[in-house]
């Protein structure tokens, strides 16, 4: 079957690094663990193999039979012929894909959303970089995860062989999550005007509407920044948000 270029495939033929980045997972039988971009099947079954639970997810219906397949011969996997991002993923504890990589920095948002234990992905080289760096996802995935950069894979690893590098990353929880960093992850992830997602999250801490507008005024950020998109957040912005909050609210 040729892939689909549209949905940024590239599938994992190579099934020592495939149970390379299953074990990095640390999956019991207590895990219920998403595969996204499914694809074949390759991860999926090895998950089968260790968790209690799993779910695979693919957009691309050419796989629905193989992935059926699997299905109607093991009761703890559900398959999903959708998109992943559209799911709620409360009930799962980790994840191991082989991700299109331009999903990579929405799956590890909504990870944080989820409260996602561990994550097990193949993601290209520019990403493996921003997550390293002081770049909006790079900052936001270091405050919730640890992350450990497995190795390089060999691009004959893949079906076809990607035109970047490819890496396997590893993120696991942090037990300790400020609340500075849920505060601000919550204004990040929120539609709308800076300004009013700064209160919005304010409002859920606990503050009335009154006493987060009236921090909201405190913060040194001008005027025409907090009109701009929550969501178009730069690192510099980010650094600040940061700073300011911490100072209004000690």
């Amino acid at each position: 079957m040729e892939v689909s270029y549209e949905f940024g495939q590239h599938l994992l033929v190579n099934g020592e690094m495939l149970k390379r980045a299953v074990a990095a997972a640390h999956i019991t039988k207590e895990d219920a663990v998403i595969d996204v971009g499914a694809g074949e099947g390759a991860i999926t079954r090895e998950l089968l193999k260790v968790a209690g639970k799993v779910t695979a997810f693919e957009i691309d219906k050419r796989f629905e039979a193989t992935l059926k397949g699997l299905s109607e011969h093991d009761d703890n996997l559900t398959v999903i012929m959708d998109d992943a991002l559209a799911y709620n993923w409360k009930d799962y504890t980790k994840i191991v894909a082989n991700l299109p990589f331009f999903l990579a920095e929405e799956v590890i948002m909504k990870a944080i959303r989820a409260q996602i234990k561990e994550l097990s992905l193949f993601v290209g080289g520019r990403f493996k970089e921003l997550l390293l760096s002081d770049e909006r996802i790079g900052l936001m995935a270091r405050k919730f995860y640890t992350l450990d950069v497995i190795c390089e894979v060999d691009a004959t690893s893949f079906q076809p062989a990607p035109k970047t590098t490819v890496w396997l990353v590893h993120l696991a929880s942090k037990e300790q999550i400020t609340d500075l960093d849920t505060l601000l992850f919550s204004i990040l992830t929120r539609r709308g005007k800076l300004k009013n997602a700064l209160q919005a999250a304010l409002v859920d801490t606990g503050k009335t509407k009154r006493q987060a507008k009236a921090l909201v005024t405190q913060m040194d950020i001008d005027k025409v920044i907090l009109e701009k998109p929550a969501k178009k957040v730069t690192s510099a912005l980010l650094i600040r948000l940061e700073q300011e909050l911490a100072k209004v609210l000690k």
